[in-house]
Parts: C-alpha cells; structure tokens; sequence
C-alpha cells in the first residue's frame, strides 16, 4: 500500500495510490483516526475518523466542546463534554438538549418558570411565556376536540369547539 501518491493532476492519496479527489485519506483499517489536528505544541485536540462506514468529527479532550461554526462563530452546534448539547444563532442559544434529556428552547436549564419551552425526560411540557399567551392549539379543519385530556387509563375531559358555542370544556 503506497504511504503518499501525488498524480499528475495535482491529487493527492495519503494511504492509496488512486486519490479520487484532491486530497484522498485512505485509513489502514475500518475503525481507526484518518485525520488527526493537534495544536501547535502537539497536544491532540481532534480528529476526523471513521468507525465501520460512519464519519465521526471526535473532540480529544474530556473538558473541551466539539463545535462546527459559521464563518463569524454567530451560529454553531455545539457537543459539551459535560453532557449537553446546544444550538446557537445569531450569537444566541436557541436549543439545548441537557445531561437529562431535557429539551430546552429558549433557556439554558430546566425551569418551568423561566420564559421559553421546555419537555422533560419525564414528560412534562412547559411553555412559558411574559406578556402573551403561551400557548396556542388550533383546529383547522371542521368543529371538534382541540385538547384532550388524560389520565393514566382514560380520556377525562376536553376542549372542543362548537360552530353554536364557541368553546366548550368537557368533563367526561
């Protein structure tokens, strides 16, 4: 197995001696690092690597984030070691997904009376909102439940609506 091949032109193979594009890294194995980016005093932080046909973007440390950015670093997605995942734009984060399962919209920890969405791990919805109405259900189609209500085993009640009455809540 060729260690460099450069073609005529211009591509280049690291570990194959046919690089299909202008830089081919072929790995010796199917779960290894292809490509490894260190810092200029050696230290590993990354790599490029493939796992039995899956492409994998690894973080090398246990206390540094594996981010990909836009050209200004405003919108990223970022993995934390310390067990969240966040999503930012506009120099804002938008969502996170916590070490709990938790997934937050709006907010950066699980609060159900802070401002922003959140869904537990354990099922529970929180919308919150100053100002305005949380939450909004719509029915587009014709008359009928808009929210049902439920308890372990059964239906308990509900909001419908009715072209004669507007809403209606329903004890069941």
């Amino acid at each position: 197995n060729d260690l460099l091949a450069l073609q005529g032109d211009g591509k280049l193979g690291v570990g194959t001696a046919s690089p299909a594009a202008q830089l081919t890294v072929q790995a010796a194995t199917n779960e290894e690092d292809a490509i490894l980016i260190e810092q200029a005093d050696g230290t590993d932080v990354g790599s490029l690597r493939i796992n039995n046909g899956s492409f994998i973007l690894k973080g090398k440390h246990s206390t540094n984030p594996v981010q990909i950015q836009t050209h200004d670093g405003n919108e990223d997605i970022e993995v934390d070691p310390d067990g969240f995942i966040k999503m930012e734009t506009a120099g804002s984060e938008r969502l996170r997904i916590d070490s709990s399962g938790n997934l937050l919209v709006s907010k950066t920890a699980s609060d159900g009376a802070v401002v922003g969405f959140e869904t537990r791990s354990t099922g529970e919805t929180f919308a919150t909102a100053a100002g305005t109405a949380p939450l909004y259900a719509k029915r587009t189609t014709n008359d009928g439940d808009i929210i049902v209500v439920q308890s372990a085993s059964r239906s308990v009640g509900s909001f419908y609506s009715r072209s004669d009455n507007g809403l209606v809540v329903n004890s069941l």
